[in-house]
This record gives structure tokens, sequence and C-alpha cells, in this order.
């Protein structure tokens, strides 16, 4: 079969990619040379009754409850339909930022539908692609040619944008309809195609690092390299030059790199205790003067844009104010006391905080992998009758899974559910709903309330938004009512 990329993109209810839900899908495959060929994909998915979307989310999908639940399938449909096209073979998986959001938007949807969450990824000549750190690659790297937009306001004010709809328009493209799924499928293939065009050497070097192997090479054989990142910043125009300094102790798909433009010096004087405490603390919660470290690392498998110093001019080291006998100083001193500086770095990954897991739908990484008997009982499970599934009792060894399917079948199927089910589904709800488990990133309706209030003010000249707004506080209400004044089973 020939190559194709499959380009797609999520509406949702949160930024959550773990515990807020998928609305509306859209995807559209094309050939290599990203001439479309076949019809587009574009399917919305019903809300489950435990969740609540983020009044936020509804004033930019612009999808509320009700538009969701009738155009919408259940999402154990929804999926599917999903897993199908993602699995074709020699598919490449590409959408706009999909990496960081989207991708983790369909791997943990996969997971509570008992579809394998990674082999649609990697198996049968497969692979999956990010546009985003190309475009910031070009426009620090390759910027002619192509109009870059700025930012108008704000902390960003003069800085390039690289928000889609900002791209498209400023390049002449259409995307009237910014935040529908399919609109923004069709305007990343637009902008797809722009740097195909008039950046095809750098298109085709950045697909090639889809292979982690061919990423890891890099890392490998090169003691410097040019790394281009949104963990650098719009000041520094996401760009820096970094030396790989070993692989991560725990992660095999992760490489420790030191930020060369970073002076090291701080690194050999803190303890790894000391360390540890900078790099796990957010930026603006360190006290004033603490130094930059330039700690860091690069998952091979995230499409990580990097490159030989080779890519750089005279021209880019000045705009970029890359001082390089400074970077070369700076990994002179690296390379002085290098194992040592790797051994001190090693421990603060070796022993991370650990992520407590609070609630068994964000266990996906936390939890571990699936035992192959689990796995061979799970993958019958989307080709098993609902009527049949409530009935019956599997053993698994791992303990989310009963959790899982439970609330797959109720959220689903609640019809099919025995009377004690019901009963639990009902009661489980009221739980969920009702106790604000802010700690579980659940939604519950005090804060919604407050969300909601926050967001009608920000929404007080826009009409449209308010009845939006005003929508998705009548489901809520409707809602709560129903968990408030009714039991799960009549007479129970």
């Amino acid at each position: 079969m020939k190559k194709t990329f499959f380009w797609y993109d999520y509406e949702t209810s949160g930024t959550d990619p773990a515990m807020d839900w998928p609305l509306q899908f859209a995807g559209v495959r094309t050939d290599e040379n990203l001439n479309i060929i076949e019809d587009p994909i574009d399917i919305y998915c019903k809300l489950p009754e435990d969740h609540l979307p983020h009044p936020a989310a509804t004033v930019i999908t612009k999808i509320t409850p009700e538009q969701a639940n009738s155009k919408g399938f259940i999402e154990p449909k929804f999926a599917g339909i999903i897993h199908k096209h993602m699995s074709e073979e020699h598919t490449c998986t590409v959408g706009y930022n999909n990496l960081r959001f989207d991708d983790e938007v369909t791997r943990h949807m996969f997971f509570r539908n008992f579809y394998d969450p990674y082999k649609r990824e990697y198996a049968n000549g497969n692979s999956k692609w990010d546009l985003i750190d190309l475009v910031r690659a070009t426009a620090v790297l390759r910027p002619d040619d192509i109009e870059w937009p700025l930012h108008q306001q704000g902390d960003l004010a003069g800085c390039k944008s690289f928000k889609l709809e900002d791209l498209v328009k400023a390049n002449g493209f259409a995307n009237a309809n910014a935040h529908n799924a399919l609109a923004d499928v069709y305007a990343t293939i637009d902008l797809a195609k722009l740097l195909y065009n008039k950046k095809r050497k750098l298109f085709d070097y950045f697909l090639n690092l889809r292979d982690k192997g061919y990423a890891n090479n890099l890392l490998q054989k090169y003691d410097k390299l040019v790394h281009v990142s949104s963990k650098y910043g719009s000041l520094r125009q996401y760009c820096s030059v970094i030396h790989p300094l070993g692989p991560h102790p725990q992660y095999k798909n992760e490489v420790i790199i030191l930020d060369l433009t970073k002076d090291p010096k701080p690194i050999f004087e803190l303890s790894a205790t000391e360390l540890a405490t900078i790099i796990f603390t957010k930026k603006n919660e360190l006290p004033e003067g603490t130094p930059e470290l330039g700690i860091r690392t690069i998952k091979l498998n995230q499409c990580p844009f990097i490159a030989t110093t080779k890519i750089l001019s005279e021209a880019d080291n000045h705009r970029l104010q890359l001082d390089f006998s400074q970077i070369e100083q700076n990994l002179q001193q690296i390379n002085n006391n290098k194992q040592e500086l790797y051994n001190k770095i090693k421990q603060i990954y070796e022993s991370p905080a650990k992520r407590i897991t609070r609630d068994v739908e964000q266990s996906l990484y936390t939890g571990g992998f699936l035992g192959w008997e689990d796995a061979k009982k799970i993958a019958e499970i989307p080709l098993t009758s609902s009527e049949k599934l409530a009935k019956q009792t599997i053993t698994f060894k791992d303990n989310r899974l009963p959790e899982l399917l439970f609330r797959y079948l109720a959220r689903n199927y609640p019809n099919d559910l025995l009377d004690k089910d019901k009963k639990k589904w009902h009661e489980y709800r009221k739980i969920r709903l009702s106790s604000n488990l802010t700690e579980h990133k659940i939604l519950g309706f005090n804060d919604f309330k407050t969300l909601w209030q926050e967001q009608w003010q920000k929404s007080a000249n826009n009409t449209a938004e308010q009845q939006l707004l005003t929508e998705l506080k009548d489901y809520a209400e409707k809602l709560e009512k129903e968990l408030i004044y009714t039991t799960s089973v009549d007479g129970v």
C-alpha cells in the first residue's frame, strides 16, 4: 500500500485530554504529495451523563451538549471509526499541535473504550507527526517567502503568532470557521502545502524526524545541535543550541539535554536535591535570582526538531543572539566533567515525584502496560454486545479494568445495566458531579457555576456567545435536578 497522511483534529469539552470529552472529530486522508484522496470524516460524540463541559470550551467550539447529543455517536462507535482510519496500513497521522493534545485525547479515548492506545502509532508501517514545530523551525531558520502574523496585544505583542487561524489568514487561505474540526483540518493541509511547496527540503528533513531512530542517531553523533521547541519561548524565537548529555534513566524514549546558552556552573555547584527543586517548581514560584539551569529532556517519539549547527548562517546567529564563543566555553566546561555532571542529573530523574492517580481514567501512564492476558480479553470487548457484557463477569488481572468496563457500559448502554448497576451508576454520578473533585480534575456543579459566571461576564457584549452559555447552563441545571430529585431505579 502507498504511504498516506491522515490529517485530523478534535474539538473537546475542555483542555484535559484524560478527563475532558471529545465532541467533534474530523479527518482527511492525502497522499504523500498532499493531494486529498478520500472523502472527509466529520463526526460528533455524545456527552456522557457524568460530565460537564467547561464554559470557555463551549464558547470556543460553539458545540453545546444538545448539539453533541443530537448529532453524535456514543463514544465506543465514535472511537471505533477513528481507530479504523488511524490503523490503516502505512498511515502517518498528523495535525497541528496534535502530539501534545489531540494525540493524548486519542490515547485516553482508546484506553477507556478498550482499543490499544498505542498500536496504531507504529504497527503496519504507521507513524505520527506534527506540523507545529516545522512551522516554528521555518519561522526561525528559513522565514523568507512566507507571511508571519504578529501578536497584536498582550505580553507577546510584536512576536510571531503560530495560531493556525492567524497563519492561514496571513497567507491567503480561507478559514472562516476556525475551531470547527473539519475547517481546521483543511486549514492545516493548506499550511502544509505552503511549506511543502516553498520549503520542501526542510519539510522532508523534519518528516524524517518522526522516526525516533533517526532523531536518536543525531543525539548520539553530535555534541551540539540546534533545537526548536516551544519550551524556549517566543523571546528566544523557540530556538537554542543544546548538548545531548545522555539517556534518561527511566524512560527509554527520552534523552537528557543541556541548553548551551546557559552557564553550566550552577549545575556543578548545586546538589541534586537543589537542582530537582528548581527543575520541578514552576518558574513563577521560584525565588528571585534563581539561576536558569537549562536542563531539559527530549522525547524521541514526539518528533523533536533537532539539526546540526550547519543549519545556521552567520545572519541567523546574529538574529538569534547566539554567541558561539560562549557556547563553546560552556560545552568545554561540561565535557571536562561530563560523567560527574551526568551522574548528578540522573539522580534527579531516577526518583521523580510519583504522580498520584486519583481516578482510573487518568491511569493510562501511571498504571503500567496491560499484560497479554488482559490485552487479549479487552480486544474482544468492542466486538461483544452490550447485553452480553452487562450480564457476564470478566476476570481481569489489572484492577483498573473492572471500573473502566462498568463506566463503559453505564455511559453508553445504561438500559442494559442490571438494577444494582443502575443504582451504582446513579450514586457514582452524584458523587462525581456534586463533590467538585478538583484533585481529580473533574468539574462539579459548584465549580461549573463559578466558571460559567466568569465566562458570562467575558461574553457580556457577544450575543452569540451568551446564547451558547444559556444553552449550556440549561443542560447543567437539568442534569443537576435529575441527579438530586430522582433515584437510580424506580422504587429503589
